[in-house]
Order: C-alpha cells, then structure tokens, then sequence
C-alpha cells in the first residue's frame, strides 16, 4: 500500500521551491510554531509509557502514530516536557482511535497494486470513481 501524507506533500513542495529559503521557514507558513514544534516527537503517558509518534496536526488535534494505529488527542490534553510530549490524564481510548481513523480517511488515499504476470497493473479509486492503470 501506498501512501502519501499531507507532511509528505508540504515537505516535498518545499524542498522543491526555488528560492533559498530554510525548510523551517516554508513550513512556518503552513502550520504554526507550536504545531510545527510537535511533529516528529515521541509521546508518553503520564506513567512515561510510549503512546507513539507524533506525526501531524489536525487544527486543535495531534495525530499520534501508536503501532499500526492512529489515534487523535486533542491539544487541550497535551503538555510538552523537554523534547518529549505527554498526554495530561486519561483519554477515552475509542474516541482517540475513531478521531485517529476519520483524520486517516481523509488525509490518505489507498492504492491497490494488483500484479499479473511481473506487471504492475491495478486500479485506483478516488473522488471521480475507480480507474484502471498500468506501469
């Protein structure tokens, strides 16, 4: 599966930019200090146990990679402690998942290689329907 973050895509058209402007400098413009300062970051309880990654910001919610699962908290219930992040309290762990999920959907788009014979022919639905395609 194939997949593309909005991160991925805002990462790449800055880098892609002609003008000799600093990576932190085109992301400043796409996302605050404060969001921009939470990606990437590590995420613990307040026991100290890992939740996850932190790997995107959802307007008031961090999005947390935790395993194959992605889980939604929002800001309210986020505290900075040094370089690491923590969850303030108990979340309501099937609201997160759901959160999670809905930003998945969205923000991804899952592509469906079939393979005959050593080709990569397949099909790709989006918004307009599914299309056949060959590589």
């Amino acid at each position: 599966m194939l997949t593309i973050s909005p991160l991925n895509i805002i990462t790449m058209l800055a880098l892609f930019k002609k003008d000799d402007e600093s990576l932190d400098d085109n992301m400043s413009t796409f996302l605050s200090d404060k969001e921009f300062n939470l990606l990437c970051r590590f995420v613990y309880d307040e026991s100290g146990k890992q939740i996850g990654e932190s790997i995107a910001v959802d307007e008031d919610i961090l999005i947390i990679k935790s395993g194959k699962k992605y889980i939604g908290v929002p800001f309210k219930h986020i505290r900075e402690e040094d370089s690491i992040i923590k969850v303030k309290g108990l979340i309501d762990q099937g609201n997160a998942e759901r959160i999670g999920e809905e930003w998945l959907r969205k923000s991804f788009k899952e592509l469906k290689i079939q393979n005959d014979n050593n080709t990569a022919n397949g099909k790709r639905e989006d918004a307009e329907g599914e299309k056949e395609f060959k590589i």
